[in-house]
């Protein structure tokens, strides 16, 4: 008898495996090697695909995947002409990028910038490793899933609370005060950009760059000490400022001053003395010291008549940037001061809000903080799957409750309410094909029906198209018709594993010896998923269970075939809206 052995040999470099059996004792002829493709998948949240790509701290500015920025994702354009040749193009952008760092910080040029050159793309290093493919690092559905299923609900509560719930006096006047300002700070930008363009605008520019220059010549030769401005608190009543400065810029307009400054003197003052070469030739070291006391004076004297003339011109330049430095001040702390007002409100017990959290639970739905959203995986896809009862349960809630003078009517709460069930389950749909194994083209036909119909109903809502909408819009398709589809390469184990870490760094967390707590929690990690023990507990529960019944269905399988026939429904009457829009679009 011969016994069959195989030996596996890997080679690094080429990433490829040689299996090789043989059989002993060794017979002619029954020899034979084998050599196969190693493919290498990556699978992780947004923020680890930009470190290993070389652009850490990018993530939510560009697409992993193609060259399309964040800011450019909501034109929802072709990707085609965008992709990335390979990932030998993103190690030429990191060679590119790491030559212009190199050259900014070797650069003696006073005027250089005091930061660093910006990234073209995003890409900043190489990527870590250049031998997977660029689509094989998979769009990551869970964190996707969460993402947008987080975006949707924050955009509903924000709906209630701003439009919905009663809010105090105070609440509504910080609302209109910062609707006012909001308009205003738009026209004071414009101001002020035109202003910079004008003769006198480049006149400061021009001046503050030779008075920079100077005084960095005097600073070499130790002339001129750099001298910083003391920082002081000071505490401000938002509103109420704001108020006051809207009355201020009324009553100007109203007397026709916008845009007029009053200076002490029109005109531009005498120049001699400023223009012409300013370095110092102080810096170059002269022998005698009467010419250097003599050089210093002259460059002292350049700057005292450069900070004479910008004193004037920053006059000017003043009125402007005043305005729009006070009114996004006063925005920026309205706006903390509505976010209190809000958290007080949710916090309160007795709100729509406290209302809305109970209808969750009913659906085993917990909100809690889970990176950086609302919900838990497992919940935000709870919220989707079962979308249609819980915003009809939300709308019940709200026409009952709606404020006093509230701006929507009933019908336009419930309207609102099944506008973002209608997303929601799009979006299950969406996430749902997408995560099946194997996909037949019939399923990838699905999946791109569902995730168009919502992609264009976010759109349309109003919610930002963020990295996540993206790929799901532009690059889940294509890797759908990879090997095995994405069903098998989701994150989902992954994201378990933390939570089952945490559950036994919680169980142990009173075991003070390091080593003895790793130990004690491995080991009850191998206890639980040694085969044995998992066949038991199988064998277990089938011996408790009393088995298939006679024609009987499940609760949980009629609400799948409910879910089904809700999600078709759902997807043909948004496909129909959007055919007709094209239509009208066409003609």
């Amino acid at each position: 008898k011969s016994s069959l052995h195989l030996s596996v040999v890997i080679d690094d470099q080429s990433q490829t495996q040689t299996i090789k059996c043989t059989y002993d004792p060794s017979v002619a002829g029954t020899e034979a090697t084998h050599t196969i493709q190693a493919d290498i998948f990556i699978v992780g949240d947004l923020a680890f695909y930009g470190m290993v790509l070389g652009k850490e701290g990018m993530s939510g500015k560009w697409c992993h995947l193609c060259k399309i920025a964040a800011a450019q994702m909501a034109m929802l354009g072709p990707v085609a002409g965008n992709r990335w040749k390979g990932i030998e193009e993103v190690k030429q952008y990191a060679a590119a990028y790491k030559t212009k760092v190199d050259k900014w910080k070797d650069s003696k040029d006073p005027k250089k910038s005091k930061t660093p050159p910006k990234p073209q793309l995003g890409v900043k290093d190489e990527p870590w490793w250049d031998f997977i493919p660029l689509d094989h690092y998979i769009v990551p559905l869970l964190h996707c899933n969460i993402g947008i299923g987080d975006v949707i609900l924050s955009s509903f509560r924000d709906f209630v609370s701003e439009k919905i719930e009663y809010i105090n006096e105070e609440e509504v006047a910080a609302r209109s005060v910062r609707s006012r300002m909001e308009e205003k700070i738009g026209l004071f930008r414009e101001e002020r950009d035109a202003w910079k363009k004008t003769e006198d605008g480049k006149r400061l520019d021009s001046l503050k760059t030779k008075r920079r220059k100077v005084r960095k010549s005097l600073e070499d030769v130790g002339a001129l000490k750099a001298t910083g401005r003391a920082v002081r608190k000071v505490v401000i009543n938002y509103v109420e400022e704001a108020n006051l400065f809207l009355q201020e810029e009324d009553m100007k307009q109203e007397q026709g001053e916008v845009g007029e400054v009053k200076t002490q003197e029109d005109g531009r003052m005498d120049t001699v003395g400023i223009e012409g070469d300013t370095s110092a030739s102080c810096a170059t070291g002269s022998a005698e010291e009467d010419d250097l006391k003599g050089e210093i004076k002259k460059m002292e004297d350049v700057i005292v008549k450069c900070d004479e003339e910008i004193k004037l011109l920053e006059k000017k330049y003043k009125y402007f940037t005043s305005r729009v430095d006070k009114t996004a001040k006063y925005i920026s702390g309205i706006n903390k001061e509505i976010e209190e007002f809000k958290s007080v409100r949710k916090n309160r017990g007795d709100g729509l809000e406290s209302e809305m959290i109970q209808v969750l639970l009913l659906f085993n739905i917990t909100i809690q903080a889970y990176h950086g959203g609302s919900l838990h995986g497992k919940d935000v896809q709870k919220l989707m799957s079962n979308a249609h009862e819980i915003f009809e349960a939300f709308a019940e809630i709200l026409t009952a409750n709606m404020k006093e003078g509230c701006e929507y009517k009933k019908e336009e709460i419930q309207q609102v309410c099944k506008n973002y069930a209608t997303l929601c389950i799009l979006w299950d749909g969406a996430f749902s094909y997408a995560s099946k194994i194997n996909p037949s083209t019939e399923d990838i036909k699905m999946y791109e029906r569902f995730v168009t119909a919502a992609v264009h109903e976010h759109v349309k809502m109003g919610l930002n198209v963020t990295p996540k909408v993206h790929l799901m819009w532009a690059h889940v398709l294509e890797q759908m018709k990879s090997e095995g589809g994405l069903g098998n390469k989701r994150e989902d184990w992954g994201e378990k594993q933390h939570q089952e870490s945490s559950k036994r760094r919680e169980q142990f967390q009173f075991t003070k010896d390091r080593q003895l707590r790793a130990e004690a929690m491995a080991g009850l990690r191998q206890e639980e998923s040694h085969p044995d023990v998992v066949a038991h507990g199988a064998t277990v529960d089938a011996d408790s269970c009393r088995g298939p019944r006679k024609d009987y269905t499940s609760k949980e399988e009629e609400r799948k075939k409910k879910r089904d026939r809700v999600r078709m429904s759902t997807l043909e009457s948004v496909e129909v809206e959007l055919f007709v829009i094209e239509l009208i679009a066409l003609s």
